[in-house]
């Protein structure tokens, strides 16, 4: 019997080791949500694009309902977006974090500051973002990014004199049980 143990153990060792830290598909793929803010804040297209999955399934689908399927149909929407608005400012704090193979999930709140090109309106957007990722070609690719309102806070809002973004006080009401406050 303790030599049974003994193998399973040893057995449990080199499963663990195989699956370990130096495989890039453990953990969440933090790097390429950096990626995706700094192409936010920069409004450098083509560096936020390189984050998402380029085929016709991928999905964007909006915080106010607008649901857009496919890469070449989501570069034009962001295209479009960055002529009209400069995203000075991009928080992500991620509530839940989730892996199962070549798949993983981050949730979590997005905070954006933002100004309008044509009258120079700042506000501030605030909303429960979803980001599933998929390995593919040796690095994770957005298939989909799904927002939401979050209860009890606005979508959008004037932004106040000097503000600027803090982490979150608290999580909405809804946030899913685990989520850190």
């Amino acid at each position: 019997m303790r030599l049974f143990i003994e193998v399973v153990w040893l057995l449990l060792l080199v499963a663990c080791q195989a699956t370990g830290a130096s495989d890039p598909r453990v953990g969440p793929p933090r790097a390429l949500l950096d990626a995706w803010q700094a192409g936010f804040r920069s409004r450098d297209l083509d560096a936020m694009l390189a984050c998402y999955e380029p085929t016709n399934d991928t999905v964007l689908s909006h915080s106010t309902g607008v649901v857009v399927r496919g890469w070449d149909r989501i570069r034009d929407d962001y295209r479009a977006a960055f002529k009209e608005v400069e995203f000075l400012a991009v928080a992500f704090d991620p509530t839940v974090l989730g892996q199962h193979g070549e798949t993983a999930w981050i949730n979590g709140r997005l905070r954006m500051i933002t100004r309008q090109i044509s009258d120079g309106a700042e506000s501030v957007l605030e909303i429960g973002t979803s980001f599933v990722m998929r390995w593919q070609s040796g690095s994770w690719r957005i298939v989909l990014e799904q927002s939401t309102p979050l209860e009890g806070v606005p979508r959008i809002r004037p932004r106040k004199p000097g503000e600027n973004l803090s982490p979150p006080t608290q999580q909405p009401a809804s946030a899913p049980s685990g989520a850190r406050t």
